[in-house]
Parts: structure tokens; C-alpha cells; sequence
């Protein structure tokens, strides 16, 4: 919004460069573009598999996305960092989804999380929810303590696969002291 001598709450929209017109396969030849079929437009950090690859995209790219800034808000970091933006494209596209919780000292995810979040990071779009809506409700499906950390970690644990996360048992959450419950009540 743009405050304006005669409007305080002015909308202004922006373009950003990520609008992408194109000629599909079936003609509109002579139609203009801003640029060509296959194309990659986007944030490389945030971008699917297949928008990576330059394919066609739809709600399921966004489900990646909001996949990676979930991963993001629960490490500190992209689940894919590189310098090289051809090896970035290339980890969303064939890299195995790091545990976050090897990555942040103390950090412990439910199964449930674990779920969601490779889910929301698969590689085939078709393995992902179909579209942000479904993401959210299996979001707000989660168990109350989904994420949590524990005191008194320090040290990253081995490096793992989320996929190799879910295979080890879980861990119970603490014990809560009796003293807690009586401050809770």
C-alpha cells in the first residue's frame, strides 16, 4: 500500500519479473511473450523439481515452496544450499531431503512433521498435495508438540535423509514436572 496526498491506503501492484506468457505447442504464432515454453522462472532456493527442469508447473510447485520455507522455519536454512545454481536446480531435482533435525542441534519432529514435510518436498508433484489448501489442513492436523526442542543439545547429530529420520523410533517428549502442571493449571 502507497499513502497518497488524496488516498492513504493506495494499492500499488509490482511486477517482480516472474510473469511468464507463452505460445503453447497447439500455435499463436505471431502472439507476444515475455518469454519462451520451458523457460525457468522463480527463486532456485524455493523452486520444485520440475520448475527446476523447466517443465510445466501448477498449485503442486507452490505445495514445494511453501515445503521449503517450512524446512527453512524449522532449521534456519534452505533443505538445498549451493553455490552453483545449476548444482541447486540439481538437488531439488534428485537430492534426498535432509533430516532437519541433523541439522539443528536439539531440534525433535514428529512423525507427523516428518510426513508433511516430505510429502510437501517430494520430488513427482504427483506425490505432493494437490494443491496449499490441502497442505494447510494436514498442517492443522499436526499434533500440538509437532516440532520441538530439547535443552541441553549442543552437537549436530550424524547428517541423515529425512527418510532415514523416519525410520528411527521415535523420541518421547519430556517428562513434565509436577511443578509445571500446578504452574499450568
Amino acid at each position: 500500500l502507497q499513502s497518497l496526498p488524496d488516498e492513504p491506503h493506495h494499492p500499488k501492484l509490482l511486477d517482480f519479473g516472474l510473469a511468464k506468457l507463452y505460445i503453447d505447442d497447439e500455435g499463436g504464432e505471431g502472439e507476444p511473450t515475455l518469454t519462451k515454453a520451458g523457460t525457468i522462472i522463480g527463486t532456485p532456493a524455493y523452486m520444485a523439481p520440475e520448475q527446476a527442469a523447466g517443465g510445466t508447473v501448477d498449485a503442486r510447485a507452490d505445495v514445494y515452496a511453501a515445503g521449503v520455507l517450512l524446512f527453512e522455519l524449522l532449521t534456519g536454512r534452505p533443505p538445498f544450499v549451493e553455490d552453483r545454481r545449476s548444482d541447486l536446480f540439481r538437488s531439488h531435482m534428485v537430492e534426498p531431503v535432509p533430516d532437519p533435525a541433523s541439522m539443528r542441534p536439539g531440534l525433535v519432529l514428529s512423525r507427523e512433521l516428518q510426513e508433511l514435510l516430505l510429502t510437501a518436498l517430494a520430488k513427482e508433484p504427483v506425490d505432493r498435495p494437490a494443491d496449499c489448501k490441502e497442505l494447510l489442513e494436514r498442517f492443522d492436523a499436526l499434533p500440538e508438540m509437532a516440532a520441538r526442542m530439547e535443552s541441553g543439545a549442543i552437537e549436530p547429530r550424524r547428517e541423515q535423509t529425512l527418510i532415514e529420520a523416519r525410520r528411527a523410533p521415535p523420541k518421547p517428549p519430556p517428562p513434565r514436572s509436577r511443578g509445571a502442571l500446578a504452574a499450568a493449571e
